[in-house]
């Protein structure tokens, strides 16, 4: 594993064509960047086939045949991983370039101290539960306008209880 990229983890079951569209916009936007592994299983052989094709196709990328312990397999992909994690599941799709540096992600996470990090929420994200039509406060920006940041202490269903958060 490279040093400066991202461990990558997708989940996939029964669905290579959504998978083939994401790899391929990963690639695109965030070339260089994630080191692609995919957790995956299928319940017919037709399924199979779709996955051995994608294994041809893309032999950058790390496939792993999900086990009999999705637990075991999850936490071993990612304790290998040195510092940064991403998670997708197959019918993601990147379409915009991530071009933030590991340094700029060492920086923040040094600043704020964040969980994680979404790369589906942007400035148009206003409402957290679309369901109850909970409005947030605006999330403030932080390195130079890079990354969106939400204090959670400030999203309308989220309980605070003696300092642990609860949905």
């Amino acid at each position: 594993m490279t040093v400066d990229m991202i461990t990558t983890l997708i989940f996939s079951k029964n669905r290579a064509c959504q998978l083939d569209l994401l790899i391929r916009s990963l690639n695109k936007h965030a070339a260089g960047k994630m080191q692609l592994k995919v957790l995956y299983t299928f319940s017919e052989p037709d399924f199979g086939a779709g996955y051995e094709m994608l294994v041809k196709k893309f032999p950058e990328v790390n496939f792993i045949k999900q086990s009999s312990s999705f637990k075991r397999d999850v936490l071993e992909i990612i304790s290998g991983a040195n510092k940064y994690v991403g998670l997708f599941t197959d019918d993601d799709i990147m379409f915009g370039d991530f071009d933030v540096g590991l340094d700029e992600l060492d920086e923040m996470f040094k600043a704020v101290e964040p969980i994680s990090l979404s790369l589906r929420l942007g400035r148009n994200t206003i409402i957290q539960d679309p369901y109850r039509d909970i409005l947030v406060r605006m999330p403030r920006f932080d390195n130079h306008g890079r990354f969106l940041i939400w204090d959670s202490k400030n999203v309308g269903n989220f309980v605070i209880d003696k300092g642990k958060y609860y949905i």
